[in-house]
């Protein structure tokens, strides 16, 4: 029952994404509400729910980027696990700068294994070096500035979320 509902979390905030966010937005301001809601599930739940989940959210996105299919999962499965095991495994209690430093590290993580697996599967033709450019720098600091700012405002939801959810009370909901 919590891996549908998590679907459905997933398969609605993609939606959301990419068809309402972007047309308000535009693409030159990407707020990926998919990324910050797999990382704030990668920090509370377990290891494996954590890879489980993160391979949905990847999942969602590759099929709405109209991209090749592969880098979403793969980059965000990699992140939000890695972010499981060293978070988690090095730090015991999440105060609001550790959660900071974790959005900002997390989404240089995702971004830049994003562009690599994209860059491979273009089948290693595009030149590496464009991914790293002046314009895709910009575009990564901006994103590290947006993701620090709204991952707390993404993780503590999510956090009181699931523990509704665990102890299967929503008639307060």
């Amino acid at each position: 029952m919590r891996f549908l509902f998590w679907t459905l979390i997933f398969f609605l905030l993609t939606i959301f994404q990419a068809g309402f966010l972007t047309e308000i937005l535009g693409n030159s301001l990407v707020i990926n509400l998919v990324f910050l809601v797999a990382l704030s599930a990668s920090l509370i739940k377990g290891r494996r729910e954590a890879f489980a989940l993160a391979v949905i959210a990847g999942f969602f996105l590759d099929i709405f980027s109209g991209h090749f299919f592969g880098p979403g999962v793969l980059a965000l499965a990699l992140t939000c696990l890695f972010s499981s095991v060293v978070i988690k495994t090095i730090l015991t209690r999440l105060n609001v700068l550790v959660l900071m430093t974790t959005g900002i590290f997390m989404t240089f993580l995702y971004y830049g294994l994003f562009s690599f697996f994209s860059w491979l599967s273009t089948g290693l033709g595009g030149k590496l070096w464009l991914v790293f450019s002046k314009e895709n720098a910009g575009f990564l600091l901006g994103q590290l500035a947006l993701n620090a700012f709204l991952f707390l405002g993404v993780f503590y939801p999510i956090k009181y979320l699931d523990a509704k959810f665990r102890t299967r009370r929503f008639t307060n909901f």
